[in-house]
């Protein structure tokens, strides 16, 4: 490896470890972290930080293919994660889907055949 190369690689290494300090300083500050606040994606991780569970949630959120009934809007498709290293019981994943009228009131769950 040329000298140039074992340069760029450390450089990119310590960039990619300053990244993930960042991010962590962050989570344990803010308690979550989430990226775009579009309606139709999102990213969000937070700490589950409970006597009992202790981990970190993950969430994400993206336009579904349905479409509200009898209304215009969207709908909006949300999985939600654990990651427990300390937990009590079995906690479960979760998958909803809901629809928003345009205007961002709220219209209910997604036509069951199309989540």
């Amino acid at each position: 490896m040329t000298p140039l190369k074992g340069c760029a690689l450390s450089l990119f290494l310590a960039l990619v470890a300053g990244g993930f300090l960042l991010f962590v300083f962050v989570l344990a500050l803010q308690g979550e972290v989430r990226i775009g606040k579009s309606d139709s994606s999102a990213f969000r991780i937070w700490l589950v930080r409970e006597t009992v569970n202790q981990g970190v949630g993950i969430s994400t959120t993206r336009k579904a293919s349905s479409t509200p009934k009898d209304a215009a809007g969207f709908c909006q498709k949300t999985t939600v994660r654990f990651l427990l290293w300390r937990s009590a019981g079995d906690i479960q994943n979760i998958s909803y889907c809901e629809c928003y009228a345009e205007l961002g009131g709220f219209l209910g769950a997604c036509p069951i055949s199309d989540e």
